[in-house]
């Protein structure tokens, strides 16, 4: 890669536009502070408290930040924030499974059963989206949630929460502005429906 394709490739990374990494947009805003390690061939980049980000759409936009990245002699590993550590190849990119999800749209019958005010009905199944979003980018990478003893568990339950909480708030403030963040909804409401479908998802993973 010449001197040139690299500033493009920061200026790019500094930019609206963003860098496309297998389908996830790769932004950060400037200053972007850098410490790179190199022992024994293993190489690893941390970030300072100004994060880049990782930005994918489908039927939502998510986002999940960038904490560092290690690069090994056969392939590396990348560290997001609210995720375990995401293993991938330089041959194929990331790690292969075999198996599949099991179906958590379902949830969205006991959704309807359990709320009965509209907002919490939406709110809901707007978190069940993050979830599920976040179960299929671990499961991609070659997390598998059936064999998680106790402690991947509280870890997992962990990590889901808390990228659930990040995105929730975030998509509440843009569509109706921070006057719905009130104290009642951020320290009451809210953390009851995210626990309620935090739990319910990672239950249909843990069984399946």
């Amino acid at each position: 890669m010449s001197p040139k394709e690299i500033n493009d490739y920061i200026i790019k990374l500094f930019s609206s536009e963003g860098i496309d990494v297998n389908g996830y947009k790769i932004k950060a805003d400037s200053p972007l502070i850098v410490e790179i390690t190199n022992n024994n061939n293993l190489t690893e980049i941390k970030f300072g408290s100004n994060l880049p980000k990782a930005e994918i759409t489908r039927i939502i936009t998510i986002y999940a930040y960038i904490e560092g990245l290690v690069f090994g002699e056969c392939g590396g590993t990348v560290k997001l924030r609210n995720f375990p550590d995401l293993s991938f190849s330089y041959d194929s990119g990331n790690c292969e499974t075999s198996s599949s999800l099991p179906p958590l749209s379902e949830i969205n019958n006991d959704i309807e059963t359990r709320y009965s005010e509209k907002s919490h009905k939406e709110i809901a199944s707007k978190c069940l989206q993050y979830a599920e979003e976040w179960a299929t980018i671990c499961h991609q990478s070659g997390i598998t949630f059936e064999n998680a003893d106790y402690a991947d568990r509280y870890n997992h339950y962990n990590n889901c929460y808390d990228f659930v909480e990040e995105n929730i708030k975030k998509d509440v403030e843009n569509r109706h502005g921070s006057v719905i963040l009130t104290w009642l909804f951020v320290y009451v409401v809210l953390p009851m429906i995210i626990k309620w479908i935090v739990n319910k998802v990672l239950e249909r993973l843990f069984n399946d």
